[in-house]
């Protein structure tokens, strides 16, 4: 558990001594800008799979031996986290799923908010997306197939892949509602 604070630690460091960079909302070239359910509707429309995972732990520990190098990349900075598939939405899967990512001890809390949601939550505000997964919590990805590899990385400040309490979250239930349409 010692390298799971130290690599944290190391994380944490270098995102704060690193240049702040701005981050905007971005949308596919000409999709028009609408209220909130006209872009959680483009990225349903626009996710190639989306599915209910339960995060089970890192792919493997070598993952969390990472030197911090001068200009950080995104595959050396952060280790893939492992998804026990819990239901497909929409699309086929039925492996398991990994995304780049951190395990954090602390529980996420439920968003106490309407959907459709039109932005991340948690903690990816500050850094464009959410990156923090905690072991035996489920989330809502919504997919985007990038070079053979499935990533929820791919519409910065967007609901991609979200904390849910299970598959009557209301975020779940209105993705289901749209894909019904």
């Amino acid at each position: 558990m010692t390298n799971l604070y130290l690599a944290s630690f190391i994380l944490a460091s270098t995102l704060v001594l690193r240049p702040l960079e701005a981050c905007e909302i971005t949308r596919p070239q000409g999709e028009p800008v609408g209220s909130a359910a006209t872009s959680a509707k483009n990225l349903v429309k626009n996710s190639d799979l989306i599915v209910l995972a339960k995060a089970t732990g890192y792919v493997s520990l070598d993952d969390l031996k990472i030197a911090v190098p001068d200009l950080p990349s995104f595959n050396t900075l952060y280790p893939e986290v492992q998804f026990e598939l819990v239901g497909t939405l929409k699309g086929e899967f039925d492996k398991p799923i990994k995304i780049r990512g951190w395990l954090w001890e602390k529980s996420q809390l439920a968003r106490n908010q309407a959907v459709p949601y039109i932005e991340v939550g948690r903690t990816g505000q500050g850094l464009c997306f959410a990156f923090d997964y905690r072991i035996g919590e489920t989330y809502l990805f919504l997919l985007k197939n990038s070079n053979g590899t499935l990533s929820p990385y791919w519409r910065a400040l967007a609901p991609t892949n979200e904390f849910v309490v299970g598959p009557d979250d209301p975020w779940v239930v209105w993705i289901r509602h749209e894909l019904g349409k």
